[in-house]
């Protein structure tokens, strides 16, 4: 693999708000009684994860925004197609990060400013680059930038031979993207930073952490074997129903959201497809309100239904009852990608094509009882969480 560029926006979602609801004043955007984003001059005393009433108290004069009220697609899709004109080698990484191959001629540095113009001011406050010689080094290196190409742009560049020294001080927590729970278990027995846990033999890592052990191995020293996988523009499945008269009476919505829930797992079911990320649009009043959630697995229909009601139920409706503007429901729309072939293991054991396929029949029913033995296949250490993710792929997201 070449060089790696990846980016990350700050601040975004404030500054999408302030465009979207023309607001003057510095914002901070709400998700679930906790601050999810806010305007860089609130950064100083407001943090991702504080809570509401604490937040509200140390800036009182601050608009505050729920998450689920901002509409964000127009403009990460706005973002995705700045980077796109650099490389067409781009992976999105949510709403406003993503990695870049580059080119065996391109400067990065170069590329990174003329990328962090077109981002910065107009999309986002601040921006974070990196450029290694993989996805792991380069998100690190974003991470770490502190070089301003210019205002904003925030610049940091690992070369390969120095990815050593460069991830050696770095502490554990960053280990947390590679496998939840990890930096724990490394700090309680005194290793703190990469490099300490680098100088530790595989044999001793894998009692210590199990399974994730050959993953924290071979990140801590900086090795990442998985490719880019471009993935812009989007595969997606759009369902949506348009409501004319729009609809007062909320008891009619999930009968609704189930009808679109089926319209888009029998097209998943005809794609032969699945999603990673699934997402509630609704168009009431003049407005928007969206929110997505992004599963755990491969998800292919039967988890959909009960996710629209969760979103529609915990983050829509309260986000429309605290604007107050009343009930006038014109638009539902449900949103399924990006897309992926599905494996046979994630194929439906009952169709006529993969009924008779004992492989298939095989693969099915290991995903579906993973607690049991099925041929020389042991069983799962974490029999609970196994489960639970089986059979609603979003409880941990």
């Amino acid at each position: 693999m070449g060089k790696i560029l990846y980016f990350s926006l700050e601040h975004h979602y404030a500054l999408w708000a302030q465009k979207e609801k023309n607001l003057s004043q510095p914002v901070a955007v709400l998700h679930q009684g906790q601050v999810w984003d806010m305007s860089l001059e609130l950064s100083p005393g407001l943090r991702r994860g504080m809570g509401e009433r604490e937040a509200r108290q140390a800036y009182p004069e601050a608009a505050w925004v729920p998450l689920a009220s901002l509409y964000g697609q127009p403009y990460r899709e706005k973002v995705m197609e700045a980077a796109y004109r650099f490389s067409p080698q781009l992976e999105p990484e949510g709403d406003g990060a993503a990695y870049l191959a580059l080119g065996a001629g391109e400067e990065p540095a170069a590329m990174a400013l003329s990328l962090g113009r077109l981002l910065v001011p107009s999309l986002a406050p601040r921006v974070r680059m990196g450029v290694g010689p993989n996805l792991w080094v380069a998100h690190l290196a974003a991470q770490e930038a502190k070089e301003e190409l210019e205002g904003n742009i925030l610049y940091r560049r690992v070369p390969a031979e120095e990815k050593a020294s460069f991830l050696a001080p770095l502490p554990v927590r960053v280990l947390e993207k590679v496998a939840e729970g990890v930096a724990g278990r490394l700090e309680r027995v005194g290793l703190a930073t990469l490099g300490e846990v680098a100088a530790v033999p595989l044999g001793e890592l894998r009692q210590l952490l199990g399974k994730e052990a050959l993953a924290v191995y071979g990140y801590s020293r900086g090795e990442d074997g998985r490719p880019l996988r471009p993935g812009w523009p989007i595969p997606m499945v759009i369902r949506f129903i348009r409501l004319d008269p729009p609809l007062e009476h909320l008891e009619k919505v999930p009968p609704l959201l189930d009808r679109l829930a089926r319209e888009a797992a029998r097209e998943l079911e005809g794609k032969g497809q699945g999603g990673r990320e699934a997402s509630l649009l609704v168009e009431s009043a003049g407005s928007l309100y969206y929110a997505r959630r992004t599963a755990s697995r491969l998800f292919h229909g039967e988890a959909l239904a009960p996710l629209l009601h969760r979103l529609w139920v915990g983050e829509i409706w309260p986000s429309l009852a605290r604007e107050g503007k009343g009930w006038s429901i014109a638009r539902l729309q449900v949103e399924v990608g990006p897309l992926q072939a599905r494996g046979r293991s994630q194929a439906s054991l009952w169709t006529r094509e993969k009924g008779k396929d004992a492989g298939a029949v095989w693969m099915s029913l290991r995903e579906k009882y993973p607690h049991l033995r099925w041929g020389t296949q042991a069983a799962p250490r974490e029999w609970r969480e196994e489960r639970l993710s089986y059979w609603d792929p979003f409880r941990f997201s």
